[in-house]
């Protein structure tokens, strides 16, 4: 074979294995391609696309998450779950990085691709989130999204009776009917040893601590109860109850005690001056003769919009109501609202005094005057 014709064929001979190789790279690519693209578009591993995204971004985003899907899938160094929570302006990038910090997820940048890849990154909201144990970045994601995990911050006052509290719960959000918590207030839902101290048929009035609480959003009345009647029993420790046991006061009487000092005391510091004056008029057979007691028989006063009526009129302190300390003897037979711990350490603690009365300065500050005789009472009287 001539020299040029042998040139020739093996030229075309690389040409040939030139376009093979290419063909078998394109062939390659495109398999490549392929199931990448349907990593992307499979739900299963990365979720469902938002509607807004191009093609361009959702593929891209998909195919970035299709490749990190084992990471995407990742059992959070958290492991243990727990509160999480969103705070007031924070983003998508900002709450990735923190929760990186935190270890709740292990990788920033998969936890906000797969935000921006569902949309979720525009329906973040601030609040406390309960997240279960060992969840995986794509479960937190979904958790946190949703909203279906978020907690509900409930703050109860020392001085609210049940209705009071009841009615809160509409107020920041907690989706339980004022009807139904007052009805579990007198069912003594679940299994304490505090019940045994509450008269029968009593409702547990005085027993639920005010404070602060994280309600989930799946709560139930008597499961709300029960937490709140279970911090209070917590509360109370058995230094205390052996406190007030010297003192000659079961706890339930001193917790009806305490409720009238919280509603009568404006300053904490005052609440064992207060404590002493009521026990030196029980042990001398004196009418406790307190207002909130009156208030609390006689219930909500509608032009006030009120459970506590003020001020009361010489008519008020007749209605005829065991409550009515100007007209029955001794304590009342129950709280009248829910008090704070300190109230009630206040009458473990009240101190040994010759005070008989008591009545507010004239100061506008709060704060009382008190006295060991009526004539000093009288004379305590604003001008």
């Amino acid at each position: 074979m001539p020299a040029k014709r042998r040139v020739e064929a093996r030229d075309g001979a690389w040409r040939a294995i030139g376009v093979l190789m290419v063909a078998g790279i394109a062939l390659g690519a495109g398999i490549i391609l392929c199931g990448l693209t349907a990593r992307a578009s499979d739900p299963a591993h990365i979720g469902s696309p938002a509607a807004d995204l191009s093609l361009i971004e959702r593929l891209v985003m998909g195919t970035y998450l299709g490749m990190r899907s084992e990471a995407l899938n990742r059992v959070s160094p958290n492991a243990q779950g727990g509160s999480l929570s969103i705070v007031e302006g924070e983003n998508a990038a900002t709450l990735a990085s923190r929760l990186v910090s935190e270890g709740w997820i292990s990788e920033a940048a998969v936890f906000r691709t797969y935000l921006r890849y569902t949309g979720g990154d525009r329906k973040l909201f601030p609040g406390l989130y309960a997240v279960p144990p060992n969840p995986t970045t794509r479960l937190l994601a979904d958790l946190l999204v949703s909203g279906s995990s978020r907690q509900i911050e409930l703050t109860i006052f020392p001085g609210w009776r049940v209705e009071e509290l009841a009615s809160a719960l509409e107020r920041h959000g907690v989706p339980i009917p004022a009807a139904d918590f007052i009805a579990a207030s007198h069912r003594r839902p679940g299994n304490l040893s505090l019940y045994l101290a509450i008269p029968p048929q009593i409702a547990l009035e005085g027993f639920l601590l005010p404070g602060r609480y994280l309600v989930e959003r799946s709560a139930n009345a008597d499961l709300l109860v029960f937490e709140m009647a279970s911090a209070f029993d917590r509360a109370v420790t058995d230094d205390l109850r052996r406190s007030l046991e010297t003192r000659g006061l079961s706890l339930y009487q001193a917790v009806t005690l305490a409720s009238i000092i919280e509603r009568e005391a404006m300053h904490n510091d005052e609440m064992p001056l207060i404590a002493s004056v009521f026990l030196n008029r029980v042990d001398s057979g004196m009418m406790l003769e307190a207002d909130p007691t009156v208030q609390y028989a006689l219930g909500y006063y509608p032009p006030q919009a009120t459970w506590w009526r003020s001020p009361l009129g010489s008519g008020d302190l007749q209605v005829d109501s065991p409550f009515n300390t100007y007209l029955y003897g001794g304590l009342p037979p129950g709280p009248i609202c829910n008090p704070s711990l300190d109230a009630l350490v206040a009458v473990s603690n009240a101190p040994a005094t010759s005070y008989y009365f008591f009545r507010a300065a004239c100061d506008g500050s709060g704060r009382h005057h008190f006295a060991e005789t009526y004539d000093q009472h009288l004379a305590n009287a604003c001008p």
